[in-house]
């Protein structure tokens, strides 16, 4: 297969998902954004938790490492999620 063939089955398959999408109703449309937007938040809170324990063991080794204290390290871990919770 050449560089136009590949080309042409791209076009065409592209064309192929246009007619579906104009095909749909309003509703399977909307149910079709909505699943989009759940799987969007789901990763967007996964993504909060990391953050958080990636935060939460930087300030544990930083606790160990310079004597700080544990309920510092708490709270910034606290603040920092909740923070990124209101930005989503």
């Amino acid at each position: 297969m050449d560089g136009s063939e590949i080309r042409s089955q791209i076009d065409n398959f592209l064309e192929r998902r246009q007619e579906e999408r104009d095909r749909k109703s309003p509703l399977e449309a909307y149910r079709d954004e909505i699943t989009k937007v759940g799987a969007n938040i789901n990763e967007q809170i996964q993504s909060v938790a990391v953050d958080g324990l990636q935060m939460f063991n930087d300030g544990l080794v930083e606790a160990i490492m310079n004597s700080e204290n544990l309920g510092d390290v708490f709270g910034n871990v606290a603040k920092s999620i909740i923070a990124d919770l209101r930005h989503y």
